[in-house]
């Protein structure tokens, strides 16, 4: 599981871990935190297809793909929402997907796109979930780097 805020600066990071990778395969969840609507009317007609795609632009959803096929260890890449609000909503989250690993990049800040937006990295420690941290990013360059050529 890899937390993005569906921005191409986060897959960068991405890139970083699956250059580092020598797994056969793997299932790769891109997961967003975002809080439900309050109102029944809004529930109702909730679509998380709808949300992601109002909140990723068109250029993430290429580098997605482009990341797909440049890295054949990867078997499925899934984008998701979390919208738990506790610990329990988490781990029951991971628990269904079977997520058995969190990758954490250091000293980021998510660019929190929508006013539901929220980062749900608060509940990693307490998950027992293997929690890779990896650091030492190019900050400089990620901070720029919103295009997807700047990707590859």
């Amino acid at each position: 599981m890899y937390q993005t805020d569906l921005t191409i600066r986060s897959l960068h990071m991405l890139r970083t871990i699956l250059e580092g990778e020598s797994l056969p395969s793997m299932r790769l969840f891109m997961v967003h935190g975002y809080s439900l609507p309050d109102s029944i009317t809004d529930l109702l007609f909730f679509s998380k297809k709808e949300v992601i795609a109002a909140i990723a632009d068109k250029a993430f959803r290429e580098a997605c793909d482009v990341l797909q096929n440049r890295f054949p260890a990867i078997s499925t890449l899934e984008v998701d929402l979390f919208s738990g609000w506790s610990q329990s909503a988490f781990d029951g989250y991971m628990s269904a997907r079977g997520i058995s690993r969190i990758y954490k990049p250091l000293g980021t800040n998510f660019e929190l796109k929508n006013r539901n937006s929220f980062d749900f990295s608060r509940f990693y420690k307490k998950s027992g979930l293997e929690t890779i941290e990896f650091g030492h990013v190019r900050h400089d360059f990620f901070k720029g780097s919103t295009t997807l050529v700047d990707l590859f």
